[in-house]
């Protein structure tokens, strides 16, 4: 086991004292931990990445009828809309753990006219900057005249769709990740484990050891009928959680 799991499931040890229990006490402590980085939208929990796309050729041609009747010469000339719109689409399933997509940008690397753009920060070629997509609902997608919107993003299934009105090989993808837990129960707790499988990238598990235990500890308590320990451990869990929310939270300075 980590370190995480070891400590975690030595505070559970020293007040349950049952190892017969070992498979079930480390199943309750990878629930556990699933749990309590879902109680909020944990900072810690934030991931970013580029996210290259299989094929950077975005362009796709649109051919929109020509109005007519009264409306015509507004439609037709006033309002011509762009005829190319730029197209991708992210597989989520490629973005380890992923549970919400929190903001995804652009990475421009040319404009509409197929000229090199330069970040004007770094001086390098491409840039995030000017590149922010907005989220859309699926039924949302065209502007007042009927149009294709542009610059925007909707969640369908397992992927996100995207439209553009520049081409794009590549987003920058800011998104909440779960906790990637691998449990091995082949091992007794008395012994060293042949292999390092019961392992997590948890930053709850790492730093705040004791709240796990207590979670689970009053829930063992519960299940072998000792409601006065499980009422103890419920207590040191409500204590242990406002530790973590009170060194987690987003605070001014002024």
């Amino acid at each position: 086991m980590d370190t995480a799991f070891t400590n975690i499931y030595q505070y559970i040890k020293d007040d349950v004292k049952r190892p017969d229990l070992w498979e079930e006490v480390l199943r309750r402590i990878a629930r556990s931990i699933l749990r309590l980085h879902r109680l909020d939208i944990f900072k810690k929990d934030m991931r970013e990445q580029i996210y290259y796309f299989d094929n950077a050729n975005t362009a796709a041609p649109v051919t929109y009828p020509a109005v007519t009747g009264g409306l015509s010469l507004f439609m037709n000339n006033i309002v011509a809309p762009n005829t190319n719109i730029n197209v991708q689409v992210v597989d989520l399933a490629k973005l380890t753990g992923i549970r919400k997509i929190h903001y995804i940008r652009k990475f421009v690397l040319v404009d509409n006219f197929g000229n090199p753009v330069i970040d004007p920060t770094t001086g390098l070629w491409g840039t995030v900057q000017g590149g922010d997509l907005q989220e859309v609902s699926p039924d949302s997608m065209f502007d007042g005249y009927g149009y294709d919107k542009r610059n925007c993003w909707y969640l369908s299934g397992n992927n996100v769709k995207i439209t553009s009105d520049t081409p794009f090989g590549r987003v920058f993808i800011g998104y909440i990740k779960d906790p990637i837990t691998v449990l091995d129960v082949s091992n007794q707790p008395n012994t060293t484990p042949a292999s390092n499988l019961s392992q997590t990238d948890s930053w709850i598990a790492r730093d705040y050891p004791s709240l796990v235990a207590a979670d689970v500890k009053k829930r063992v308590f519960g299940d072998i009928g000792k409601p006065d320990e499980a009422r103890m451990s419920d207590a040191d869990y409500k204590e242990e959680l406002m530790t973590l929310f009170a060194h987690n939270i987003k605070f001014g300075t002024r």
